[in-house]
């Protein structure tokens, strides 16, 4: 199954929700970050009923609440609402997630997968650092279906996956997007820049503040990501 957005909005645009992908590869349904309501529409879209899902794998970039804030209720749905007992979060600062975890008093049975590289049942996942916030993580995947670079939040173009890319490695970049450069986050402009005009039909962008920045994306030849709605 392709990779779908829950949401593709930044932390302050309500419309367009808290940016989130998610994609099933066998058995595992897999989510990037569950901002702020990504819990309530994974379970209005009824994507923990398919009865082909026996695992879920949580992929996390870092702890801002618009990546993380709908994680407590996710995984107390998934505990006392589905028989889906194989459940695994994907962040490699261990120390900092159980702090989480201790302090949002979840004692649910979930595994911490903190390495920089994961095979979590054939796919690979592998971390790579980015500059946002410290503890900030983009995530290659290679599944037998999807094979992509997310790049979470980030100041810098990591030119990796524009190797990988180039090489037939992966087959999409997923990357933020905002209207000007910061500390915090790449401006359209920068990205220009950092991503040569042949390559930009396969990159996807996301993570928008307004439907400025969403227009210039598109008159620049970037896939555009789509929020999946509930019917």
């Amino acid at each position: 199954m392709n990779a779908k957005f829950l949401g593709v909005g930044n932390a302050f645009n309500y419309s367009l929700d808290c940016t989130s992908l998610y994609f099933k590869e066998d058995d595992t349904l897999f989510v990037i970050d569950v901002g702020e309501k990504i819990a309530s529409k994974i379970i209005a879209l009824r994507l923990l009923d398919d009865i082909n899902v026996k695992k879920v794998c949580i992929i996390i970039t870092h702890m801002h609440m618009d990546h993380i804030g709908s994680l407590e209720p996710l995984l107390t749905y998934l505990n006392i609402f589905t028989n889906i007992n194989d459940v695994s979060i994907v962040y490699p600062r261990k120390k900092e997630l159980t702090k989480f975890l201790t302090d949002i008093s979840y004692s649910g049975k979930v595994k911490i997968l903190d390495k920089m590289n994961n095979n979590i049942d054939g796919v690979r996942v592998r971390a790579v650092n980015q500059i946002h916030v410290p503890n900030s993580f983009g995530y290659f995947v290679y599944g037998k279906e999807n094979r992509f670079f997310y790049s979470g939040d980030t100041s810098k173009f990591y030119f990796g996956a524009l190797d990988e890319l180039k090489k037939g490695m992966i087959d999409i970049i997923y990357h933020e997007v905002a209207l000007n450069d910061s500390s915090f986050h790449m401006g359209i402009n920068e990205l220009n820049k950092r991503i040569p005009l042949q390559y930009r039909d396969k990159v996807c962008l996301m993570h928008f503040e307004n439907e400025e920045i969403i227009n210039k994306a598109k008159s620049f030849n970037y896939q555009i990501a789509v929020q999946e709605e509930v019917e």
